[in-house]
Order: C-alpha cells, then structure tokens, then sequence
C-alpha cells in the first residue's frame, strides 16, 4: 500500500484538476453499485453503535434477499 503521508498533495485547488470542480452540495455520494440514500447513510452512521448481534441479523438479511 502506498504511503499516503510521503506522497506530495498540491497545495491549492488549481493544481488538484478535477478535485476543484467538487459535487453539486447536495449530490448523493455514488458508489459502483448505485446512489447512497438518507436511508443507507444513516445506517451507515448508526452501523458502529449497533449491537454486534443486530449487525450480524442485518447482513443475513441482506444476503439473504441477495441469494446468498
């Protein structure tokens, strides 16, 4: 893995290329698989606080209507 604390990052927008242009602020972030809803964003921050029992019934859920 590449050592992201030696690597040099410029220093202003201009020198970052696409970086600058940015999202649109209230663009939901996208992943390979689609759009992150309000609904999956809160799971996602909520996912830390759950009990390691209703995380577990969660992915089997999931992976069962997956056909896993």
């Amino acid at each position: 893995m590449a050592d992201l604390q030696s690597a040099a990052m410029p220093s202003n927008p201009e020198e970052n290329g696409r970086l600058a242009e940015g999202a649109a602020p209230d663009a939901a972030p996208e992943t390979d698989n689609g759009t992150i809803t309000d609904e999956l964003a809160s799971m996602i921050d909520a996912w830390h606080t759950l009990p390691p029992d209703t995380r577990t019934a969660i992915l089997a859920i999931v992976g069962a209507t997956q056909g896993r």
